[in-house]
């Protein structure tokens, strides 16, 4: 069977795909009229990036064909969907892109199974943008600009035009005289800004008949603030780019979350920032080419534009996010510094344009609190209310005062990653994010050196996914389970240092573990043997992804570390 794809963005049916904005793909399946929601699944759906996109969407049926939305997080040209119905992986109807082994030219076999996606670049903070271009055209109010030629000629992409005065037409690189130049212009705010976003196209080609030489410099984006003086007093964006193959990597500081590192060709860098009306008073935007290497770089059509309203954050998650502050983080000196006005003491506005200390958003969505070793001290609020912060991915509170039980709610699909380490909780929810049900992304939790008493009695020992989990030193006074097979993900179980009594655990996961700990507990009983170099001769191998118990077939496949000291 065959699998045919169209995918287009929900809202404008276009068929740019952009991070940040919803897209809905049909899927027709050759010889299967009345296809059904139930037999479908998606074996992998990557974002722009390359990452797994997770929670997975939920299959609908439409005018005999199957439906599935989802919003993609991260640009990128890796971007992928391989469909698996009733239990067969299907071919994808050949198209212009999926054929293209793009990413790392014909080094690479196509995957006839994979429907590919490029991924354009999205606005990171949703908003409508007002007003005219403030930067104008690539010319001579330009610093710098005596380095560069401008003109259209010899471009495959845009089209050859006529430059004019309405601007943005105009093409820029460095004259074939020149190897290296910049470009500069700083541009006075205006009253009652609070926010900007700068685009530039580019595009790259090479006079190199060869393979390019990798990793050659050529050609940078920075975006900064000036105060009155003409003192640089923040730094929005730094990107370099660098030739990679037939493409270009871009790289560099990233203070809005969005993500870099794609290979790109013929596209267009965007940098959104907030303006302090306090201490940003000019706009610079600079622009440096490197020719050294023999490619060519073009900057077309730069565009700067203003707005004036700061709240594009989901009422939700703000709701929650300053629940948060008030049970935990009001002790806490710089949270309160950031997370609030000195002047009347209201919290700060947009957490993400503001940039709240700890906080990392996407989109206008909360998707990571990172408050290392910043004082926080208390009970967490409501779980319920935390789980509000439905895109959150990632938690780290490590070496702070936390107590009671962690308990962040089942609102909380996207979460992935948890670190808690050294506070003083002295429990883990019962179920919560361990239902494998409904928290499929979850990889990773580490909760050591706490004053946890025991395991969660529910969710834990089924959770597919999980791959660590580590619970060292606390004070966990309870049998060790015998069974941690239905944990299939597993590869690292740190339970050592705690109180555990009883016997090694009978069942682990043969496939994945590579690391399990128990050392320093009361466990008694015979010291298990483990061998790893495969099952005896006149042994058939363990069904694939269950457990089975060791010391019968002997035949874990990751397993190097046993600490049973």
């Amino acid at each position: 069977m065959t699998a045919t794809y169209s995918c287009v963005d929900t809202l404008s049916s276009s068929t740019t795909l952009t991070a940040g904005r919803s897209v809905t793909c049909e899927i027709s399946i050759a010889g299967v009229g009345a296809p059904s929601a139930g037999l479908a699944d998606l074996d992998h759906l990557h974002d722009g990036n390359g990452d797994e996109i997770c929670p997975k969407p939920v299959f609908t049926v439409g005018a005999g064909a199957l439906l599935f939305t989802f919003t993609p997080q991260r640009h990128g040209s890796l971007g992928l969907a391989r469909l698996r119905y009733n239990g067969q992986v299907l071919a994808t109807a050949a198209d212009a892109y999926s054929s293209l082994a793009f990413d790392l030219g014909a080094e690479v076999a196509v995957d006839v199974h994979a429907k590919r996606f490029l991924i354009v670049e999205g606005d990171p903070y949703p908003q409508t943008y007002s007003g005219a271009n403030q930067v104008g055209d690539i010319d001579g109010t330009w610093t710098g600009f005596g380095d560069f030629q401008t003109t259209n000629a010899g471009l495959r992409w845009p089209p050859a035009r006529t430059a004019s005065t309405a601007g943005e037409d105009i093409s820029a690189t460095l004259l074939s005289t020149v190897t290296t130049g910049s470009l500069q212009k700083d541009i006075t705010i205006p009253a009652n800004q609070l926010r900007f976003q700068f685009r530039v196209k580019y595009f790259f080609t090479s006079n190199v008949t060869t393979t390019l030489r990798q990793n050659s410099f050529i050609g940078r984006v920075r975006v900064s603030m000036l105060d009155s003086g003409g003192t640089e007093v923040d730094v929005i964006r730094d990107l370099t780019m660098f030739s990679y193959l037939r493409g270009v990597v871009i790289e560099g500081s990233d203070r809005n979350q969005v993500n870099d590192g794609d290979i790109r060709f013929e596209e267009q860098l965007q940098i959104v920032g907030a303006i302090r009306p306090a201490d940003h008073v000019t706009i610079r935007v600079r622009i440096e080419v490197d020719h050294t290497s023999n490619e060519q770089l073009w900057f077309i059509a730069p565009i700067l534009q203003y707005a004036v309203t700061t709240d594009a954050l989901d009422s939700n998650d703000l709701a929650a996010l300053q629940a948060f502050y008030t049970a935990v983080a009001t002790t806490a000196p710089s949270v309160v510094a950031s997370w609030r006005t000195p002047s009347n003491g209201a919290f700060n506005g947009d957490p993400c344009f503001n940039r709240w200390k700890g906080v990392r958003c996407r989109f206008g969505r909360i998707v990571g609190l990172e408050l290392n070793n910043v004082g926080l001290s208390g009970a967490l609020p409501a779980a319920a209310t935390l789980g509000q912060m439905t895109k959150l991915e990632s938690i780290n509170f490590r070496n702070n005062s936390l107590s009671g039980v962690w308990n962040w709610g089942t609102g909380a699909t996207a979460l992935r990653t948890v670190r808690i380490v050294d506070n003083q909780f002295t429990a883990i929810d019962n179920g919560g994010v361990f239902v494998h049900s409904t928290h499929t992304c979850l990889k990773y939790f580490n909760a050591d050196s706490n004053l946890i008493t025991a395991l969660p009695t529910s969710g834990l020992l089924t959770h597919k996914a999980l791959q660590r989990f580590k619970v060292q030193n606390n004070v966990i006074a309870q049998a060790m389970p015998s069974d941690f097979s239905g944990m299939v993900s597993l590869t690292d179980l740190s339970l050592g240092l705690n109180q555990f009594t009883g016997s090694f655990p009978s069942v682990l996961p043969l496939y994945s573990l590579a690391s399990i700990d128990v050392g320093f507990n009361q466990l008694t009983g015979v010291v298990p043997r483990i061998i790893t170099s495969g099952a005896p001769a006149n042994q058939a191998p363990p069904t694939p992804n269950a457990g089975y118990p060791y010391d019968a077939v002997n035949h874990f496949q990751q397993l190097e570390v046993v600490d049973m000291s």
